[in-house]
């Protein structure tokens, strides 16, 4: 039998995930700027304080939304990179930059709102950008591996790199999100064959 602690924990737990569900389904109905906390609050069905318990404001509720698909996108960041070879290396990359791009196209309505998100939202542009950096990172640590294996050359700036690629990145699922023509197969062989011929050792 559980005790009044975590019936309570329970029940916050509940409450929470109310509030995101809500969310999740004002914000994809209206919008991030034309949806406000009263609607998402009346969706959810909870009390005006007990919402601001959970969420201080609309930008804290998004935020927590995106954390749920950051897991997944995260999970491609932390896949091992070892190759011993620039050919492995071509492998390895061209997987991960298909991943990432179907983890955000198969999350389109999110990515738009984000996007949508940014432009308005300093909390979400400061959150964004701790994303962004959260990828620059493990590219830069996947390169400096590359550089020291001598597959990579090394004179190159590894965290200058390691931005322009993930950017690279980044504008290309932005472009695929807003052009349903674009052919995902044909432009991710064509951006990874420029990374690996401006980064890798012939």
């Amino acid at each position: 039998m559980k005790n009044r602690s975590q019936i309570k924990q329970d029940r916050a737990h509940e409450t929470r995930k109310t509030l995101i569900e809500a969310g999740k389904k004002v914000f994809f109905e209206l919008g991030f700027q034309k949806a406000t906390m009263k609607q998402i609050i009346k969706e959810a069905g909870v009390g005006h304080g007990t919402a601001y318990v959970y969420f201080s404001n609309k930008d804290a509720l998004l935020i927590e939304i995106i954390d749920s698909l950051l897991e997944k996108m995260y999970s491609i960041a932390k896949l091992s990179f070892v190759p011993k070879s620039k050919e492995e290396a071509r492998e390895q990359i061209t997987y991960q930059v298909k991943a990432f791009n179907k983890q955000g196209i198969e999350n389109e309505k999110l990515m738009r709102l984000v996007q949508e998100a940014i432009g308005v939202s300093e909390e979400i542009r400061h959150k964004w950008s701790l994303v962004q950096q959260h990828f620059i990172d493990h590219i830069e640590k996947d390169i400096l591996y590359v550089q020291h294996n001598n597959i990579a050359l090394p004179h190159l700036n590894a965290k200058d790199v390691a931005h322009m690629w993930y950017h690279i990145n980044e504008n290309f699922l932005w472009r695929c999100l807003q052009d349903k023509n674009v052919s995902i197969e044909e432009n991710v062989e064509l951006i990874v064959h420029f990374y690996i011929k401006g980064l890798y050792i012939d």
